[in-house]
C-alpha cells in the first residue's frame, strides 16, 4: 500500500482543511516527518489508520475524541486517504462521530458515523461496517496486523517483537502472501510421506524377496551350496532397490527444482503484468489530461473573471450603501445644527430683552432724580405723571416677563415630573401584568400539580389495599406451600419406600408350589424380606396420599409458563429445574453475540464449528479427524448440581496441519461435553429466535432494565445514602415503591391497566 494524498479537516490539533500530497517526493519511498512534541506528527498516522480501519495508530486515543478543539463549529471534521495498491488506485472517507451545530436555534445535534470508499472501478461503497469489511478484504490484514506491521505507533513496536510464533506467522503470511508456498510445503510433505511410505514398501519387498530366496530358491541344500551364486543374486537386488531409491531421490530433487523456476517465472510475469497495467493506467491519464488541457485553461478564465466580477459587484454595493448612510447622517447633522441655532436664536433674544429691561433700571433712577427736581415745577407734572405711568407699565411687563420666564421653566419641570411618573407608572403596569400572567401561570401548575396529587394520591390508596392484599396472600401462600411441602415430601417419601419395598411385598405373599408373578418360578428358596421396624404403605394409603397432593397442585397459584433470562443466568442447573417444572426456557446463550462474529465463525478449534455424528456419537474436526468418546466424569457445581460430562479425544493429531489453530495440548484434541446443557441450550436459542421469544427478550430489556435506567437517570440516585444491610433494604424498597407508583400511576392515565407487554413498533 503507498499513499498518494491525505486530507484532513478538524483533525486532531489541525483546526482547518490540511492537504498532504505524497506524491511531491516524485518517488523517493524513505522520507521524515520530523516536529517538535505536539507538533502534530503522529496525527498524521493517526488520520491514515483512521482513514483505513476507522481507529487511531495508538490504544491510547479514542475515535469520538478525534475532533480539533481549536476548529470552528460549521467545520467538518472528516479524513480522507487516496492510496495506491498493486496499480490501482483507491480513495477512501471517513467521518467520525461529532456534535454539529444546528442549523436553527441554539444547541447541537449528533451527527453519526460514516464512510465510503471509491474502487478503482468507479463503485461506490458506504457504510461503516461494509467499508471495514472491504478495507480488509483489499488489504489482506486486519488493523491489530496493520499497527503491528505497517503503522508501528509510540510504545507498540514491542508487541510485535513479544507476539507468539503462530500470531507472528499468521501476520508475516498475511503481508507477504506466502498462502501458495504453504499449500507447496503441503504437497511436499505429502510427497515426502508418499516416497517414504514407497520407500518402506521396498524394503519390504527387499525381505520378502531374502525370504523367498532362503525358501523357494531351487537350491539344493547337501553337501555343497554355491554360495557365490546367493551372494551375487542378493547384490542384484540391492542395487536393483539402490537404484530405485536414487531415481526417487533424483525425481524429488527435478520436481524442487521445476518449482523454484516456476514460481520464478510466475514472480516475473506478475511484475511485468503490473508494469504493464501501471502504463496503461498512466497513457489513458495523460491522454484524458492533454485532451481536457483547453477545457480546463477556458474554465480557469471564467473562474478569474467570475471572481473578479463579483469583487467589483460587492465594492459597489457597500460603496452604494455607504453613501445612502452618509447622506442621511449629513441630513440628520443639518437638521441638529439648524435647531441648535433656532435654540441659540431664542436664547440670545431672551438676553437682549433681560438686558433692555436691566438696562432701564439706570432709566429709572435718574428718572426719578428728574421728578424730584421737577416736583417744584407743576407744568411739568403732567409730563412726570406719564413718565411714571411709562416706569410702572416697564416695570410691570418687565416682571411679567420673569414670571412668564419662571412659569415656563416650572411648567418644564412639571412636565419632566409628570412624564416620569407616568413612565414609572407605565413600568409599574407593565410588571403588574407580567406578575398578573405570573401568577396565573402558576396557579394553573400548582392546580394541575394539586389533581395530579389527588390521582397520586388515589393511586397511593389503590397501592395500599393492593398491597395489604398482597401480604394476606402472600402469608396465606406461605403457609399453603408449607403445607404442600410436606404433603409431597411425605408422599415421595412414602411412594419411594413402597417401590424399594415391592420385593419384600411380593415375596411375602408368596406361596410354595405356586409361581411367582415376576419369574414364573414354583419354587422360592430365597425369599427376599421387609426390613424390621418399617411401615410399608398400602396401595390404598399411596392412592389416597396422591389425591391430597394432587388437590392441592389444583390449588396452587397459576405458575410462570416462559421464563426469560439473560446470559448470566445459563446453566444445566437452570435448564434442568424449568424443564422439571415443565416451564418454557428463553434464556440468551452465552455465546450468543460472539457467535454472530466472523472470528467465531472461522475458529476450527470451537465444538461448534465441528461435525457431530449424532447417530454414532462422533465429531469431525476440519481435518477430517474423528473425535470418539474416550470416557466420562460427573462435574460437580458450587451449588452442588451434578452433570455429566463426556470426554471426547481425536484419533490423531500428529500430521494435522492444523492443530497449532485447533489446540494447545502436547497430544490429541480433546473435547469435554455435557450433552444435556448442549441440547437445552440449542432448545432455548431456537425459542429465542421466534417472533414470540424477540417480543419477550424486548420487554425484559424495557421492563427491567428500562427500571434501573430510570432510577439512575431520572431520579439520579447514583449510590445508597444509609449503611448497614437493613438500611439499604429499606431505602432501595422506598426506591421501589416510588417507581411502582409511577409506573402505575402513567399506566392508569394512558388506559394501560392489564397490557402486560409491549408490542413491536414497525415502521
Amino acid at each position: 500500500m503507498r499513499p498518494i494524498k491525505l486530507t484532513i479537516s478538524a483533525f486532531g490539533p489541525y483546526a482547518s482543511k490540511q492537504v498532504i500530497d505524497f506524491e511531491e517526493l516524485k518517488g523517493r519511498n524513505i522520507f521524515v516527518i520530523s516536529g517538535k512534541t505536539g507538533a502534530g506528527k503522529t496525527t498524521i498516522f493517526d488520520a491514515i489508520s483512521y482513514a483505513l480501519y476507522g481507529e487511531a495508530s495508538g490504544e491510547s486515543r479514542e475515535t469520538d475524541s478525534l475532533r480539533s478543539h481549536f476548529a470552528d463549529d460549521n467545520t467538518e471534521t472528516y479524513v480522507e486517504l487516496e492510496f495506491e495498491l498493486r496499480g490501482e488506485r483507491y480513495i477512501v472517507n471517513r467521518v467520525p462521530k461529532q456534535k454539529k451545530k444546528r442549523v436553527r436555534g441554539d444547541g447541537y445535534t449528533e451527527k453519526t458515523a460514516d464512510a465510503t470508499l471509491i474502487l478503482p472501478d468507479g463503485k461506490v461503497i458506504t457504510k461503516v461496517t461494509n467499508v471495514n469489511d472491504k478495507i480488509i478484504e483489499i488489504l489482506g490484514i486486519t488493523k491489530e496486523q496493520f499497527k503491528q506491521i505497517v503503522m508501528l505507533a509510540q510504545g507498540e513496536f514491542k508487541k510485535l517483537l513479544l507476539a507468539k510464533s503462530d500470531e507472528r506467522e499468521g501476520i508475516f503470511r498475511k503481508i507477504f502472501n506466502t498462502y501458495d508456498f504453504e499449500k507447496i510445503q503441503i504437497e511436499l510433505k505429502n510427497k515426502a510421506a508418499t516416497l517414504s511410505k514407497n520407500r518402506a514398501k521396498s524394503k519390504d519387498k527387499m525381505q520378502t524377496n531374502l525370504e523367498n530366496i532362503k525358501g523357494d530358491h531351487d537350491i539344493v541344500i547337501g553337501e555343497y551350496v554355491d554360495f557365490p551364486l546367493v551372494i551375487e543374486k542378493l547384490k542384484d537386488l540391492l542395487e536393483r532397490d539402490n537404484n530405485i531409491y536414487k531415481t526417487l531421490n533424483e525425481e524429488g530433487k527435478e520436481v524442487d527444482n521445476k518449482l523454484q523456476v516456476k514460481n520464478q517465472e510466475k514472480a516475473i510475469i506478475e511484475t511485468n503484468n503490473n508494469l504493464l497495467k501501471e502504463k496503461e493506467i498512466i497513457t489513458k491519464a495523460l491522454e484524458e489530461l492533454l485532451s481536457k488541457e483547453d477545457e480546463y485553461k477556458n474554465k480557469a478564465k471564467t473562474i478569474i473573471d467570475g471572481k473578479n466580477a463579483k469583487e467589483v459587484k460587492y465594492i459597489e454595493d457597500k460603496l452604494i450603501e455607504t453613501t445612502k448612510k452618509l447622506t442621511k447622517r449629513e441630513e440628520d447633522y443639518n437638521l441638529s445644527l439648524k435647531n441648535v441655532d433656532s435654540l441659540k436664536l431664542e436664547q440670545e433674544e431672551a438676553n437682549k430683552l433681560l438686558q433692555i429691561e436691566e438696562s432701564k433700571e439706570c432709566d429709572r433712577e435718574k428718572l426719578s432724580v428728574e421728578i424730584n427736581n421737577l416736583n417744584k415745577l407743576e407744568e411739568k407734572i403732567i409730563e412726570l405723571d406719564s413718565l411714571n405711568n411709562k416706569v410702572m407699565h416697564l416695570k410691570q411687563s418687565a416682571e411679567n416677563s420673569k414670571l412668564q420666564i419662571i412659569n415656563n421653566k416650572k411648567e418644564t419641570e412639571e412636565l419632566k415630573k409628570s412624564k416620569e411618573e407616568k413612565e414609572l407608572q407605565l413600568k409599574d403596569i407593565a410588571n403588574l401584568e407580567t406578575k398578573k400572567v405570573e401568577i396565573e401561570s402558576d396557579i394553573k401548575a400548582k392546580n394541575k400539580t394539586l389533581d395530579e396529587v389527588r390521582e397520586l394520591f388515589k393511586v397511593i390508596r389503590s397501592f395500599q389495599n393492593t398491597y395489604i392484599e398482597h401480604n394476606n396472600k402472600a402469608k396465606e401462600y406461605k403457609a399453603f406451600e408449607v403445607e404442600y411441602k410436606k404433603v409431597k415430601e411425605n408422599y415421595e417419601k412414602m411412594d419411594d419406600l413402597y417401590k424399594k419395598e415391592q420385593a419384600g411385598i411380593l415375596a411375602s405373599k408368596l406361596q410354595e408350589n405356586e409361581p411367582c408373578p415376576v419369574c414364573g418360578s414354583t419354587n422360592h428358596p430365597n425369599k427376599a424380606t421387609i426390613k424390621e421396624n418399617l411401615k410399608i404403605p398400602t396401595k390404598e394409603e399411596l392412592k389416597v396420599a396422591k389425591e391430597n397432593l394432587d388437590k392441592l397442585e389444583k390449588d396452587l397459584p397459576k405458575k410462570f409458563e416462559n421464563v426469560i433470562a439473560d446470559a448470566g443466568y445459563e446453566s444445566e442447573e437452570n435448564y434442568m429445574y424449568l424443564s422439571k417444572h415443565n416451564q418454557k426456557s428463553y434464556i440468551k446463550p452465552q455465546n450468543y453475540e460472539k457467535s454472530k462474529n466472523k472470528k467465531f465463525k472461522v475458529d476450527i478449534s470451537k465444538r461448534e464449528n465441528m461435525i457431530y455424528d449424532e447417530e454414532n456419537d462422533y465429531y469431525i474436526c476440519a481435518y477430517g479427524n474423528k473425535l470418539v468418546p474416550i470416557s466420562s466424569k460427573i462435574k460437580t457445581s458450587k451449588s452442588g448440581y451434578k452433570s455429566n460430562v463426556t470426554i471426547y479425544e481425536s484419533e490423531n493429531c500428529n500430521e494435522c496441519p492444523y492443530k497449532s489453530k485447533c489446540t494447545k495440548a502436547k497430544g490429541n484434541k480433546r473435547l469435554h461435553v455435557s450433552k444435556d446443557f448442549v441440547k437445552k441450550r440449542k432448545t432455548s436459542l431456537e425459542n429465542i429466535s421466534t417472533e414470540k421469544g424477540k417480543l419477550l427478550r424486548m420487554n425484559r430489556s424495557i421492563q427491567v432494565e428500562g427500571a434501573f435506567g430510570v432510577l439512575k437517570q431520572d431520579y439520579g440516585f447514583r449510590r445508597f445514602l444509609s449503611r448497614g444491610k437493613n438500611n439499604i433494604k429499606t431505602e432501595f424498597a422506598l426506591l421501589s415503591f416510588a417507581y411502582n407508583i409511577q409506573k402505575l400511576f402513567n399506566k392508569m392515565s394512558q388506559n394501560r391497566n392489564g397490557i402486560l407487554l409491549h408490542e413491536k413498533k414497525i415502521a
